[in-house]
């Protein structure tokens, strides 16, 4: 199995999403960009778990895949708009705040592994996704997780009694 085959396998196994094959050529260009990070010192991470997570940032980004704006919803929103990308805020530690799953999957991942070190925490995940060239042009700027998910000031997360 290739290093993209099994980091799709993985993305597929963690989120249950299958990536569409007319995409896979956009995907292994973002390993490939990825890879080449790693090599420069950039990240010195290189989990098939982590390239998991990575991808499935970078399908949120290229709309390929939605996320629940809310737990009495079935269809997932697409991020085709700045304020939509706000759905992405981390909502702690609690995953009864989370109104999808999947992200918070991906926070407790990050989160579970924020001590050791060279790991990527949540945001910047969505950082180091949010800067790459295809995400770049496809939303006219680099996608800042402070800036443009999380808006400083605001309450973190809210809970529901």
């Amino acid at each position: 199995m290739g290093a993209l085959e099994e980091v799709l396998e993985k993305v597929n196994s963690i989120y249950s999403l299958a990536l569409p094959p007319e995409q896979e050529t956009a995907y292994h260009e973002f390993q490939v960009r990825q890879k080449r990070k790693k090599r420069a010192g950039k990240d010195g991470s290189s989990t098939v778990e982590l390239d998991a997570h990575k991808l499935f940032v970078f399908s949120l980004y290229l709309r390929h895949t939605g996320v629940l704006a809310s737990r009495h919803h079935t269809e997932r929103t697409i991020l085709d708009s700045w304020e939509r990308l706000k759905l992405l805020k981390a909502r702690g530690s609690d995953g009864f705040n989370w109104e999808d799953r999947r992200l918070y999957t991906l926070y407790r991942s990050t989160t579970q592994r924020k001590s050791a070190q060279r790991k990527l925490t949540y945001t910047k995940v969505f950082d180091e996704v949010g800067s790459d060239p295809v995400v770049i042009a496809l939303w006219g700027r680099k996608i800042i997780y402070d800036k443009d998910i999380s808006s400083r000031g605001e309450q973190k997360y809210v809970t529901r009694w």
